[in-house]
């Protein structure tokens, strides 16, 4: 499913999905449309705690994610994408679920100029290593997960994948990709086996599930006629459930949950105000998607075994500038001479001559650090000394101990100050004879007496 958001739809679908006890649940970006205003990551948090509590949750960011001064922050902080240390940006990644290879894409990248640079180069890692070792042993699906689809009819953000779907379309196109999973069109639409806009056996399938719920209700302006690799479009509101049987047959569902009875935006947020929720016996008005009435729809694939696959596949991969490789059939992992018939050639392991020179280079560096290390050690020792030095110096200064001992000696020194009063300070030599263990209180103030009167201020301001 993707978009979301906080209504009772989006109630109906989290518990809908929980329902179907799954083993992992795949969510195409926009999730709690909070736009700005933080508490909502909270609330949303709650609504689908019931769901997240029990099972995996596996997501791309949306437009709802960035936009609106969200800019990736919250969404990042509360909800950890499964990149596990092997993509360069938790924006993109790549999980096992069972025989499931799953791959998640960042739609809001730059796309122009190579912009997307980082998220490419992975992808090409990640699919080299799945091609290799993974699809005719352990995974042999593959899927794709991203928020902006590639392909939909309807008029909502048209074409705004394109920019993408040129990039890497014939990238996921030559990798054998099963099944695409997108949002952001809050309709729902299934489409054929389709690659560059014409029906293709050795292409992927879309599911377009924008149609969670969120609370910009749904788009109902479809295209005329409808384009021949669009295969289903209603809307409504639902979700997706995929079982996969063996290696080569699953099963697809939708399942409708409601249809919105008016198409006004922010307006049915209330049971009563807005929407239907009897999904068996519902429509939207204004539906000319052609399949208004209809509460499911359902697909048994079954991995196509057309030979031509492969060599349509190499065409490709030859046009984008990659390197042929029969998928049916993996070249030995450790294969210099079938690494380089990878469609996805990985990396090449560095010769022993140049690892020992780099090596080298590497251990040249520890002389300097040790030395570097040491001399820091000198400065601090050479800070140590100094403060020690300077405690030594002013233990042994003689005490300075000053008595207002006359007439005024009832005033405390603030009190003299203020009335206009001051003492002469003694003189530290003559006074350093009483300030010896021996000298009695007596001879102290005896001493003080002897000491000029106290003279008036003169000049002095206190602020």
């Amino acid at each position: 499913m993707a978009d979301i958001g906080q209504t009772i739809v989006s109630n109906a679908s989290i518990w809908n999905l929980g329902q179907m006890k799954p083993d992992a649940i795949l969510l195409a970006g926009d999730l709690s449309y909070s736009d700005g205003w933080p508490f909502r990551w909270d609330t949303f948090a709650r609504l689908i705690e019931p769901l997240a509590s029990i099972y995996p949750i596996l997501h791309v960011g949306g437009n709802h994610e960035l936009g609106s001064s969200e800019n990736w922050i919250h969404y990042l902080e509360r909800w950890p994408t499964p990149n596990i240390g092997q993509a360069p940006s938790p924006l993109f990644w790549s999980v096992d679920i069972g025989p499931l290879h799953l791959i998640g894409l960042n739609s809001y990248d730059n796309f122009v100029q190579g912009g997307d640079r980082i998220q490419r180069a992975w992808l090409l890692s990640d699919l080299a290593h799945y091609t290799t070792y993974q699809r005719s042993h352990s995974q042999p699906w593959l899927a794709v997960l991203f928020h902006v689809p590639f392909y939909s009819s309807n008029g909502a953000h048209h074409l705004e994948g394109e920019l993408m779907r040129k990039a890497y379309e014939p990238i996921l196109y030559a990798a054998g990709v099963d099944f695409i999973i997108t949002g952001h069109v809050h309709a729902y639409e299934r489409t054929n086996h389709v690659y560059n806009n014409n029906n293709d056996i050795c292409g992927p399938i879309y599911f377009g599930l924008g149609d969670a719920g969120n609370r910009e209700s749904t788009y109902t302006d479809w295209f005329q006629p409808q384009p021949e690799w669009s295969i289903f479009r209603e809307s409504s509101f639902g979700v997706g459930q995929i079982i996969i049987h063996n290696s080569s047959s699953l099963r697809y569902e939708w399942h409708r949950e409601a249809c919105a009875t008016n198409n006004t935006k922010n307006n049915y947020q209330q049971p009563t105000n807005g929407i239907n929720l009897n999904a068996l016996d519902c429509h939207t008005p204004k539906d000319n998607g052609g399949f208004a009435y209809e509460p499911i729809d359902f697909l048994d694939l079954t991995k196509s075994s057309d030979p031509s696959c492969t060599s349509k596949r190499a065409h490709i991969a030859a046009s984008i500038g990659l390197n042929p490789l029969a998928f049916h059939l993996p070249p030995t992992p450790h294969s210099e001479e079938a690494n380089n018939n990878l469609i996805f050639p990985r990396p090449k392991h560095s010769s022993s001559s140049s690892q020992k020179k780099e090596n080298d280079q590497q251990r040249s560096h520890i002389p300097l650090i040790i030395a570097l290390l040491f001399l820091l050690m000198l400065l601090f020792a050479f800070g140590i000394f100094l403060a020690a030095r300077r405690f030594v110096i002013l233990s042994r200064s003689p005490s300075r101990i000053f008595y207002t001992v006359d007439s005024y000696s009832s005033l405390s020194l603030s009190d003299q100050i203020i009335k206009g009063y001051t003492r002469s300070v003694p003189n530290l030599t003559s006074y350093s004879s009483i300030t010896g263990t021996s000298t009695t209180q007596q001879e102290k103030e005896k001493w003080c007496d002897s000491q000029p009167a106290a003279t008036p201020l003169q000049g002095i301001q206190l602020t």
